[in-house]
C-alpha cells in the first residue's frame, strides 16, 4: 500500500506544482503584459505636454521613455517585476522636468513686453484712483456739449 501511494501521489504533487508554477507565469506575464500597456498610455498621453514644436525631445527624457518601454521585455519572473519601480521613477521625473521647463518657457514668453507695448503696473488703489478720475472725466464731457451750446445762445 506505501509504494501505491508513492506512486499516486507522486504525480499528483507534480501535477499540482506544475499548474501552479504554469498558473503563477501566466498572471506575471499578464501584469508585465498590463504595465507595459498602462506605461505607452502614459507616454501617449504625456508626450504632448513636454513636446514643443519645432524642438527636439530632450535627451534625458528620449533615454527615460526608452528604459520604461523596454522594462517589460526583459523581466520573465516575479523578482524582476519588482525592480520596475527604478525605471519608473526616473520616467516620472524626466517627465516632470521637461513639463516644468516647457510650462516656464511658454510663461516667460507670455509674460515678457513685446517691443510695441507698455506694461503699467498699478496697485489695487491707484487703479481704483484712476478708475474714479475716468469717470469724472466722462461726467465731464457729457456735461460740456451743453454749456457749450449754452453759451452760444446767449
Amino acid at each position: 500500500m506505501g509504494i501505491l501511494a508513492v506512486i499516486v501521489v507522486k504525480p499528483l504533487v507534480l501535477l499540482l506544482a506544475s499548474t501552479w508554477s504554469s498558473a503563477k507565469s501566466y498572471f506575471a506575464k499578464g501584469r508585465l503584459a498590463g504595465m507595459e500597456e498602462a506605461t505607452l498610455e502614459i507616454i501617449r498621453g504625456v508626450c504632448s505636454h513636454y513636446e514643443s514644436s519645432g524642438q527636439a525631445t530632450p535627451d534625458y527624457v528620449a533615454k527615460a521613455v526608452e528604459a520604461v518601454r523596454t522594462f517589460a521585455r526583459g523581466a520573465t519572473y516575479e523578482k524582476s517585476i519588482s525592480s520596475i519601480p527604478g525605471p519608473a521613477l526616473i520616467f516620472g521625473d524626466a517627465i516632470g522636468a521637461a513639463c516644468w521647463r516647457k510650462g516656464y518657457d511658454t510663461c516667460r514668453l507670455q509674460m515678457t513686453p513685446r517691443q510695441d507695448k507698455i506694461i503699467v503696473a498699478l496697485s489695487m488703489s491707484e487703479l481704483l484712483h484712476l478708475t474714479s478720475l475716468a469717470h469724472l472725466l466722462q461726467e465731464d464731457d457729457a456735461e460740456r456739449p451743453r454749456l457749450r451750446d449754452a453759451s452760444l445762445q446767449q
